[in-house]
């Protein structure tokens, strides 16, 4: 999913994709550094494409992130929420 093709679904089939990606969210294994994550469409920075870059090992929802878009680049490791009711979507399972 993309910033674009999410602004032109109406609000129903919004609310089936976000649904559904929080079903994803919850079953899909512990993210780790290293991982390629995306953010889930109800957050500000929805579908932006970040590094994982730490994971707490007290608490695997304590994440950081690293943006790879150009802007992200530009700035420090951020914050983010993971765990089943987080807000990183896994891209790179195998």
């Amino acid at each position: 999913m993309t910033f674009e093709k999410w602004n032109s679904l109406d609000k129903q089939a919004q609310e089936i994709y976000k649904s559904m990606l929080g079903r994803k969210i919850k079953n899909q294994r512990d993210i780790e550094p290293g991982d390629l994550v995306r953010i889930a469409p109800w957050c500000a920075n929805k579908f932006r494409i970040a590094h994982v870059t730490f994971v707490a090992w007290y608490d695997k929802r304590n994440i950081s992130i690293q943006y790879l878009d150009e802007s992200g680049l530009k700035e420090k490791p951020g914050r983010a929420m993971g765990g089943p009711h987080g807000n990183l979507e896994l891209i790179n399972d195998e």
